[in-house]
């Protein structure tokens, strides 16, 4: 055999392959400068943030705007009954679980003023944390750009203001849901006192989200129960194989097809793509691997689908 000697040029190289075999430590993405990592990101922030806050302001002077007749009667007459002493489900009966009576009974007895205008008053709150709980969540996974669009779906797309403001138990359940998934999200980053009482602000969250409707409490507690279950509150995860992905898509499947039995018999087909649309992009999303692209060409292509979307539904 012939022996292979090493000049000092085989020698650098060999050292340089070694280097670039080695592990890296990653970048310490919180030690970097916002200013550095993300140059004008706090401009786009301030943009959304701006905007979400004009849609807001435009349903805050349509407060007086408009009236629905049925429900807003509905739950005037039963919170001005609360307020005169009566109990539900003993003097009167009731749809819903008694939190949102309560808390609609607090409000005539404080302010004294329109009762329809107090009732509205309770949607818009419940509107105000549903779109900042929405943007605190999806901000820490993607650019302000992008963040802010299931905050504007909510306002624009499923808000029906001034047709009707909808003074159902759902907006409030629906913000308390997103503030607990938020605190849910937070729990791999504490520790010690401050996770016990993320623990128990989730806990009294899901209690609440019960009280002020009944199947919204359901869902969220199990939600948290499995979530728990599957990751851990340190969400570390678990792996990923080709069975659990088909077990995914075939649930993804049994939910479009029950979702569409369900509405399809009372909504014509432009609002069952309104419903649907949505669920299945959330579903194959959550499923499928995916990049959301932080270039500038990547959010105009985003948002040029969204407006499509949008003028589809139209």
């Amino acid at each position: 055999m012939s022996e292979v000697i090493l000049t000092p040029a085989h020698d650098d190289d060999s050292r340089r392959l070694i280097r670039g075999l080695a592990p890296r430590p990653f970048p310490n993405v919180a030690a970097t400068p916002t200013s550095e990592r993300r140059p004008g990101r706090r401009r786009e922030e301030f943009a959304v943030l701006f905007c979400l806050v004009l849609v807001l302001c435009a349903e805050l002077m349509l407060v007086r705007v408009g009236l629905d007749a049925a429900d807003e009667g509905y739950f005037i007459e039963q919170a001005t009954r609360v307020v005169r002493g009566q109990l539900p489900y003993r003097d009167f009966d009731s749809l819903y679980t008694p939190a949102l009576l309560y808390v609609h009974a607090a409000i005539l007895r404080v302010f004294l003023g329109s009762p329809l205008v107090d009732l509205r008053t309770v949607g818009l709150l419940a509107r105000l944390v549903i779109v900042g709980g929405l943007y605190l969540v999806c901000r820490p996974l993607v650019r302000p750009a992008i963040a802010w669009l299931p905050s504007l779906f909510v306002l624009v797309a499923l808000d029906r203001v001034p047709a009707t403001w909808e003074p159902h138990p759902g907006w409030p359940s629906a913000a308390l849901t997103i503030v607990a998934v938020w605190a849910y999200a937070r729990l791999p980053s504490t520790n010690g006192f401050r996770r016990n009482v993320l623990l128990v602000a989730i806990g009294a969250g899901a209690a609440l989200v019960f009280a002020f409707k009944q199947n919204a409490g359901v869902l969220l507690g199990l939600a948290l129960v499995v979530s728990t279950a599957w990751i851990g509150i340190e969400g570390k995860g678990t792996q990923v194989t080709r069975g659990l992905r088909r077990v995914q898509l075939l649930l993804l499947i049994v939910v479009i097809v029950t979702t569409t039995w369900l509405v399809h018999p009372h909504a014509s087909r432009s609002t069952l793509a309104y419903f649907s649309v949505p669920l299945i992009a959330a579903g194959v999303s959550a499923i499928l691997p995916a990049h959301v692209s932080g270039t500038r060409r990547g959010v105009w292509a985003g948002w040029g689908w969204a407006g499509a979307s949008l003028a589809c539904h139209g």
